[in-house]
């Protein structure tokens, strides 16, 4: 009955946000259908979303793309957004819309029981454990010393973004999927069952900052050290929680307000990729680092105005121009992931990617420039004013990947936080094929972790509730 009674909820919020945005005429009254559609959306997170899942980062992504500008533009009348109102109008409808459609679909299938890990470190083999970091660290600076040789290491602070790209080679290729390997190598780290002692941590620290420094000059962009960084906070959260050893990170006294010391390393950490955005732009040929003067007001201010704080521009530029002036995709940014495996030369037709078409549209000048369309913005420029439906289907997808807390799951999601920010950006063909490719590194390292195989097939056993185990798969039996 609970359950029936929070989805009617959603639906008549959504239906008092659609009458209020489509009866209001004054621009600045939108900010009301947004304000209420935060509230609810607040105290179903609350209630009903796990701490750090994959459906947190959702939301967490989704407010900050596509909600903060519209509510500076309408309760504080910035410069912002300078489009008509019946654009801002159809924005409305199709990002609230979403949004509750797909807490709906998250609503569908999440899981209400309280499943509880007795021992977060428990199952693993320590022998294997040591050879796996061993493996992976041998493996990151094996990859990482060939992109440097590749490039040439006085080259790394000579040459620009496009062209750091483009000199990379085959090298690129593996520093990108070696990425993942670093997240895992973290994750790993953090949850080891040896005791972890201060040298040790700070050892590792030191090598992760040198990892971290790397690879943002190789690739230089931010979105690598985000993932990186997650895959240690969400570690360090969930062995706090479901171990009796202790971490020194986070001491005992503050174990009722482990949440909230972990919020406000995020808004540090959400400072530093503000503040590397620009900073990354002192490295471009004819730019020098002595050049750069920290301005966190100014970074906020542009950041908001189209950066990482700010979307709804990119979405209400699509809204003007489909179907003005091109026409609807018509499910091709979702349906080309048939087509991933077959080669361009092969198919020299095959259905372009979404972000490159949007990157064309919205810079016609640029041969390398790509443009994630959003996401509310990619199921409008391929369905039209109805495509927010489809967001049930992002619902679903996330709320049944965020109902069980158990090890494998929280490696999922330590590793998982930047496809999900590409994702609700507008990407789906990367995003997805990225978390396949996490999904079946982290089985795979489970299955030799627990029974020495990297492939092990089993079948579900029932287990006494008050119990746990994990089986090849990871998934928490009750």
């Amino acid at each position: 009955m609970k359950k029936i009674m929070i989805a009617i909820v959603m639906i008549i919020t959504m239906l008092i946000s659609s009458l209020a945005i489509l009866n209001i005429t004054s621009i600045e009254s939108l900010v009301f259908p947004y304000i209420l559609t935060l509230i609810v959306v607040g105290v179903y997170t609350f209630k009903s979303i796990k701490f750090f899942s994959p459906s947190f980062f959702f939301v967490l992504f989704f407010v900050m793309l596509f909600f903060v500008q519209p509510i500076l533009k309408y309760a504080f009348d910035l410069p912002l957004l300078q489009f008509d109102i019946s654009t801002h109008k159809t924005y409305g409808l199709i990002t609230i819309n979403g949004f509750i459609t797909f807490l709906l679909g998250h609503h569908i299938v999440q899981n209400n029981s309280k499943n509880e890990i007795r021992n977060m470190l428990g199952e693993f083999s320590d022998r294997r454990h040591s050879k796996i970091i061993f493996i992976l660290t041998a493996i990151i600076t094996l990859v990482i010393s060939l992109a440097l040789l590749k490039v040439g290491p006085t080259n790394i602070l000579k040459l620009g973004r496009v062209d750091l790209k483009l000199s990379r080679g085959i090298s690129y290729l593996l520093l990108t999927y070696s990425t993942h390997l670093v997240s895992f190598l973290i994750f790993l780290i953090f949850i080891s069952k040896k005791k972890v002692r201060r040298f040790n941590i700070f050892i590792w620290v030191i090598f992760f900052i040198i990892v971290e420094i790397l690879y943002f000059l190789l690739f230089r962009t931010r979105s690598h050290m985000v993932q990186h960084f997650m895959s240690a906070v969400v570690a360090i959260f969930y062995r706090y929680c479901y171990t009796d050893e202790k971490v020194f990170i986070l001491p005992s006294s503050r174990k009722r307000n482990k949440k909230s010391s972990m919020l406000i390393i995020m808004i540090i950490l959400a400072i530093t990729v503000i503040t590397m955005r620009f900073l990354r732009g002192s490295f471009e040929p004819g730019m020098s680092i002595s050049d750069f003067n920290f301005n966190f007001r100014l970074f906020l201010t542009l950041s908001v105005q189209s950066g990482d704080l700010g979307y709804a521009g990119v979405v209400m530029e699509l809204i003007e121009l489909f179907p003005n002036s091109f026409d609807f995709l018509n499910g091709q940014s979702y349906y080309r992931f048939l087509f991933i495996g077959i080669p361009r030369f092969i198919w020299p037709n095959k259905p372009l990617n979404t972000q490159r078409i949007i990157g064309s549209i919205l810079q016609p000048g640029s041969i390398t420039q790509t443009i994630p369309p959003g996401i509310v913005g990619d199921t409008y420029i391929n369905f039209g004013i109805y495509g927010w439906i489809l967001m049930l289907l992002f619902g679903l997808f996330f709320g049944y990947l965020s109902r069980n807390i158990n090890k494998f799951t929280i490696a999922i999601w330590s590793v998982g936080t930047v496809w999900i920010f590409h994702m609700v950006r507008g990407g789906f063909t990367n995003p997805l094929i990225i978390f396949i490719i996490q999904f079946v590194m982290v089985k795979s390292l489970f299955n030799y972790l627990i029974h020495g195989k990297v492939i092990y097939l089993s079948y579900r056993k029932r287990i006494n509730s008050s119990s746990f185990k994990m089986n090849y798969s990871g998934e928490n039996n009750e």
